[in-house]
């Protein structure tokens, strides 16, 4: 990638689960007083534990934003026109399934620490979505039985609730590519091959559905970087 962006410097801060959920702001570091949270910063990172805001020119999150935590959202209520093999056990109506949608994103960590960001520089603001998973995660999940009707309603969604929440936190939605999308599901060409967040460098089983490889890292830091208004720093 630094070969494809020579003008680009990143610097990638990443730890498990919600570890980025701790980050406070200190001045203008963001810091976290968990130990296991500092570690992968500091692996992620290639040595630092905080976060200098006034570094940077911009700023691209991965949070779990994006389809997949708008299918475990609606896995029991569901408007009418999401019923498809698995049934409701709920259903509500589309304004209720919205105003559900803004909500998970108005309390994201991206958007959180995006407020952070913004209490220090106005710095540009990027959500990257989530992958969705490969149809392996269908195998014994029925969520996922309609993943290719519910596709293109949870995008629709997703639109509404990045549209409003713009007054409060501009930001710009880095979609996944619907060229990387099979049925509902990411092709699995995308998945074989990706790595654990850890110093041990282990590979993923090849049917572990979440995760993606180095192909589709590469393909969405380009869509990313394509996305930087003309003539912005670097």
């Amino acid at each position: 990638m630094a070969d494809d962006f020579p003008d680009i410097s990143i610097d990638f801060f990443a730890s498990p689960q919600r570890g980025m959920a701790t980050l406070q702001r200190k001045g203008n570091l963001l810091r976290s007083t968990d130990k296991a949270v500092t570690n992968a910063m500091k692996f992620t990172s290639g040595g630092s534990d905080t976060i200098d805001i006034t570094r940077y020119d911009a700023f691209a999150f991965i949070f779990g934003n994006g389809i997949k935590a708008l299918m475990q959202a609606f896995r029991h209520h569901r408007t009418v026109d999401m019923q498809g093999k698995v049934k409701a056990r709920h259903l509500i109506s589309r304004p209720a399934a919205s105003a559900v949608a803004t909500g998970m994103l108005a309390r994201s960590m991206a958007v959180s620490i995006g407020k952070l960001i913004h209490e220090v520089l106005p710095a540009p603001l990027f959500i990257v979505s989530t992958p969705t998973p490969t149809s392996a995660v269908a195998a014994d999940n029925q969520l996922w039985k309609d993943a290719a009707l519910l596709r293109p309603i949870m995008l629709d969604l997703l639109r509404q609730s990045i549209d409003a929440l713009q007054a409060e936190l501009p930001f710009t939605f880095i979609h996944q590519p619907e060229e990387t999308i099979i049925k509902g599901f990411t092709d699995p060409a995308y998945s074989k091959g990706s790595m654990q967040l850890s110093q041990t460098s282990r590979e993923h089983h090849d049917d572990e559905p979440h995760h993606m490889n180095a192909r589709y890292g590469a393909l969405m830091m380009t869509e990313l970087v394509r996305t930087f208004p003309a003539g912005a720093p670097r």
